[in-house]
């Protein structure tokens, strides 16, 4: 087991390319019938993503929400194919309002790939469709 202070390369790459809206760079971290699971979303949004398909469909709606920015304090802990990575986001919406999100990801890999990402966000801290916190879905 390992710990560090940093994003491992190919989650930071994966984030770059989404934040440069690219969602096939984000997807190419991930194994083609992938799960992304946001175990902590409340019932009336998604919470679990069962392949690219799928994640296409939800992060694409992302670039309408939220710019993404950058992660600090970063803790990451690898055992095998297994990685937990907690990090601060500092990002914004839109109209340029700052937005911290504090993200805990259970990652599991395979032959290099992301089969199993489970996403624990604070989702009342999360921009949702149509503005600020709590508007209408």
């Amino acid at each position: 087991m390992s710990t560090e202070s940093t994003l491992p390369e190919w989650l930071a790459t994966a984030i770059d390319a989404l934040s440069d809206g690219d969602l096939d760079g984000w997807l190419a971290m991930f194994a083609p019938d992938g799960v992304h699971e946001l175990p902590w979303a409340p019932e009336d949004r998604v919470r679990r993503l069962e392949g690219h398909a799928e994640m296409r469909a939800h992060m694409s709606r992302l670039a309408e929400r939220l710019e993404i920015g950058t992660f600090r304090d970063v803790q990451t802990i690898r055992a095998g194919d297994d990685t937990v990575v907690r990090a601060t986001g500092h990002h914004r919406r839109l109209d340029g309002t700052p937005v911290v999100l504090r993200y805990i990801w259970f990652i599991t890999r395979r032959n290099g790939k992301v089969t199993h990402l489970q996403d624990y966000i604070n989702p009342r801290a999360a921009p949702r469709r149509g503005g600020g916190e709590g508007s209408a879905r």
